[in-house]
């Protein structure tokens, strides 16, 4: 039978290990969150401007999750002066490495 000290010190945690869990589950839930508003802005912001989009050029900005590619596109989107000017700068900024 184990004491009642090691019960309440194995309690303490695991409840610690849950709410660790917990923090690591939010941040992880925040980050997807910018990556996903970021994609839409960066697509929003060329039908506006550019007009439709393909859906393989979605598809594309859909592929990009990080922060730094990210903002460098929205960037772009809010800049470049053609479609095909986009397209060409989407694919450099994919075959790039991190």
């Amino acid at each position: 039978m184990e004491s009642y000290a090691y019960e309440l010190f194995k309690k303490e945690g695991f409840d610690e290990g849950i709410e660790r869990g917990i923090e690591k589950g939010i941040e992880k839930g925040k980050k997807e969150g910018a990556t996903i508003t970021a994609q839409e802005d960066i697509i929003k912001i060329i039908q506006v401007r550019l007009g439709l989009i393909s859906d393989s050029m979605e598809t594309s900005i859909h592929s990009l999750d990080e922060p730094e590619k990210l903002s460098q596109l929205l960037v772009l989107a809010a800049t470049v002066d053609s479609l095909q000017r986009f397209e060409l700068e989407l694919e450099q900024m994919i075959k790039r490495p991190s």
